[in-house]
């Protein structure tokens, strides 16, 4: 007889690769104290794993050959699948998506920031199977090693759904954000300013914008052209 995808206590339970590395280990601490029943397991006894419980979520790693975690996010579409990208290339996140997956981080990527994550997905339910935010902005060149980068990805799909946030960002839509996070409006913004500088000296704000390379947008800047560009190119609306 199959377990709950919750556990005897009504804690939904997460399966979380156990490749060896300190951050899943991390991430596994994290997702316990968010609430959740995390369960680290070795990657060559995952589907094992998988068929002799129930799973609400499972976070799996990939690298350059994507063939493993495409098979079991197409064996296992009832489980919220998370992919951790160690190789990542928009060609390969695209195929993870349309496959079905629930989520993908480009890593390395702060433990906290897929807790938080995670933590939104499984609380909201499965995210639609649509091009996302991050893997946009990750196109665009934005940097995702910086925290910012999330931050900016939450607040522009917040600002698409409802736009009136943007007309106050630290009551409204900085508040909003950190709450996601477990953080501070003051720190969301503070992060969001070294983005814009880090996307002004890369190109990417330009380029997202076509304005000149160099130019340093205001954080209402930078998550309104966002939005707009990520509506535009997916025509979301």
């Amino acid at each position: 007889m199959q377990l709950s995808e919750r556990s005897n206590s009504g804690i939904m339970r997460v399966l979380v690769i156990d490749d060896g590395s300190f951050f899943c280990r991390m991430l596994n601490e994290k997702l316990s104290r968010a609430g959740f029943a995390p369960w680290l397991c070795p990657p060559e006894e995952l589907r094992m794993t998988v068929l002799k419980q129930s799973w609400r979520a499972a976070v799996i790693g990939v690298g350059c050959d994507l063939s493993p975690a495409l098979s079991m996010i197409r064996e296992f579409p009832d489980i919220s699948m998370a992919v951790l990208m160690y190789s990542p290339s928009e060609k390969n996140m695209r195929a993870l998506l349309d496959a079905g997956a629930a989520k993908c981080f480009v890593m390395p990527a702060p433990a906290d920031i897929v807790c938080a994550e995670l933590t939104g997905m499984l609380r909201r339910g499965s995210e639609p199977s649509m091009f996302e935010l991050t893997s946009f902005l990750t196109r665009k060149g934005f940097p995702t090693s910086n925290k910012g980068f999330y931050f900016l990805s939450s607040a522009a799909e917040m600002c698409i759904c409802e736009p009136q946030l943007l007309t106050d960002l630290v009551a409204g839509l900085y508040t909003r954000v950190a709450e996601r996070y477990g953080t501070t409006a003051s720190i969301v913004e503070r992060d969001m300013r070294h983005l814009a500088k880090l996307a002004a000296k890369s190109g990417a704000f330009s380029a997202l914008l076509g304005v000149k390379a160099g130019y340093v947008p205001a954080c209402h800047e930078m998550i309104r052209a966002a939005a707009d560009a990520f509506v535009r190119e997916t025509r979301l609306y």
